[in-house]
């Protein structure tokens, strides 16, 4: 693949007819339960926030950890002292992904195993391009202090393919109560599946112990003293491991999931990110990516990284210090290692719509699509099943990547798109009910891009996008006269003529 995507323009053109995608369906879901003993039992959380011992399914004790950045903002006083300037600080919440640079407060992230039943209250069975899309809202009320007010933690979509048990990060922040250095809180997750009425996940302990991680380290250095010298000696190796948990903190998170791996640290995420903003060598980003266990948040803050500094954005903008061959390598070490799938977060999808107007980088990016298309017997990968459902999802606006695209008129995006998987052509605005081609009809430059979309993308395809008829009544071609008539937009008038001969043509046929 690399040395395809390094000969450029000489590359074999994809065929224009592939065999009809495989529609993912919305598996229906009627109640969620808290799994907690797998919630327990996870690597992830016994390595990091919960004190296992101590921990049943009524009530849990986690224990808070520092944030990364909290040495540069702390005073050497706050952190000798245990932080008196953070504990008379208000409670923040931060959303359940990434941290944001100026969050201070200490986090907790936990991972929440939710069994799913559908029809007949039965646990959901695997079903081959089904999955399961809803809103996961999870707030937090606070036990000791009644009289303050339940806080949202995280309100976002999820989205999965169709499986019994699901795995939700829950991420929360708070500065500890001074009482003990310790707060109980309680966490409410509700469910809301698309197609389907709101649901809160039973289960759920009735209380929540957060304490500090000094608070953590004091009693596990008791629970030691107290042992006898065999359980002595093994607690000693977790304390020495534990030394090395702040340097190793964002890879304990998905620890489970690259045995064998030590996790990477912080160290090398920055040095990862600093080569990549400066266009460093791929081979030494290969290095450490290829020989350390990488959690979800920093495979896709790099991710990002890489799409914020090197997407060949609409021409005539130059392409960055890497060659279409490197691009593709750093993107499939980042997307393909082990774990969730970075585009789970599918607004990572309607950015590369807007930006990326290369045709090399595009099909990079979309490479497991290109496997996947070849066969409708080829089972589809994680990373392919993520890339389809970031293609059909919408942003705050109802629209989808093509949307995006065809507004740009990003037309290489639109025809990779529409070869590999046309479903994500066929979805209208999910507010507007417009088609894509609703977006590209008033563009300059729309005339060139629909000829272009005309001859290489089924007929079938375009026919639909041309017909659709949004809430206010309009077509396409009604959206280009308005332009062309009232607004006396000239430029408008070639793609009026054009959408006025495909809608002539598609009447006589």
């Amino acid at each position: 693949m690399a040395t395809q995507l390094a000969a450029g323009g000489n590359a074999s053109p994809i065929p224009a007819m592939v065999p009809p995608p495989r529609a993912l369906e919305y598996a229906p879901v009627t109640s969620a339960t808290l799994m907690s003993d797998a919630t327990l039992n996870d690597a992830r959380n016994a390595a990091g926030p919960f004190v296992c011992g101590e921990s049943s399914s009524l009530a849990w004790i986690v224990t808070m950890q520092d944030p990364p950045n909290a040495s540069k903002t702390t005073s050497p006083k706050a952190g000798r002292h245990g932080g008196k300037a953070n504990a008379a600080a208000a409670p923040a919440v931060a959303p359940a992904s990434v941290p944001a640079p100026e969050d201070v407060a200490p986090y907790c992230v936990l991972y929440l195993h939710v069994l799913l039943e559908g029809v007949n209250n039965q646990p959901l069975v695997p079903t081959p391009d089904t999955v399961v899309r809803m809103h996961v809202k999870v707030e937090i009320q606070s036990l000791k202090r009644p009289d303050m007010p339940i806080e949202t933690a995280s309100d976002g979509w999820h989205a999965f393919s169709a499986r019994p048990v699901v795995e939700l990060p829950v991420r929360f922040t708070r500065v500890l109560a001074k009482a003990e250095n310790q707060r109980e809180i309680r966490l409410k997750v509700t469910l809301t599946p698309v197609g389907g009425a709101p649901m809160v996940v039973a289960g759920m302990p009735s209380t929540i112990l957060c304490q500090s991680r000094r608070t953590g380290d004091r009693n596990k250095t008791k629970m030691v003293a107290d042992d006898p010298p065999t359980a002595a000696s093994s607690s000693s190796s977790s304390a020495s491991a534990g030394q090395t948990s702040r340097k190793r903190s964002v890879g304990q998170r998905d620890a489970a999931s690259t045995d064998g791996l030590s996790a990477i640290s912080d160290d090398q995420v920055e040095d990862v990110r600093r080569m990549i903003a400066n266009g460093g060598a791929v081979a030494e980003i290969g290095k450490i990516l290829g020989g350390c266990a990488v959690p979800y948040d920093v495979r896709r803050d790099l991710l990002e990284t890489v799409l914020r500094v090197h997407l060949v954005t609409n021409p005539p903008a130059q392409p960055g210090p890497w060659s279409a061959a490197e691009f593709d390598l750093v993107v499939t070490w980042l997307s393909d290692a082990p774990g969730k799938s970075v585009w789970t977060d599918h607004m990572l999808v309607h950015d590369v719509a807007q930006r990326c107007f290369d045709r090399d980088q595009l099909r990079a990016m979309f490479r497991p699509l290109l496997s996947t298309t070849s066969s409708t017997a080829t089972p589809a990968s994680p990373t392919a099943t993520a890339l389809r459902l970031a293609l059909v999802t919408p942003d705050k606006d109802g629209r989808t990547p093509a949307h995006v695209a065809a507004y740009c008129v990003n037309v290489e995006f639109l025809v990779l798109v529409g070869r590999l998987y046309p479903t994500g052509l066929m979805q209208l605005n999910a507010m507007s009910k417009a088609s894509f081609l609703h977006s590209l009809a008033g563009r300059d430059g729309a005339a060139d891009a629909l000829q272009r979309l005309r001859d290489e993308l089924p007929p079938g395809l375009i026919a639909q996008a041309v017909m659709a008829v949004d809430t206010h009544g309009c077509t396409p071609l009604a959206m280009a006269e308005y332009q062309a008539k009232v607004r006396k937009r000239d430029e408008v008038w070639p793609t009026v003529e054009l959408l006025s001969e495909m809608v002539e043509a598609m009447q006589i046929a």
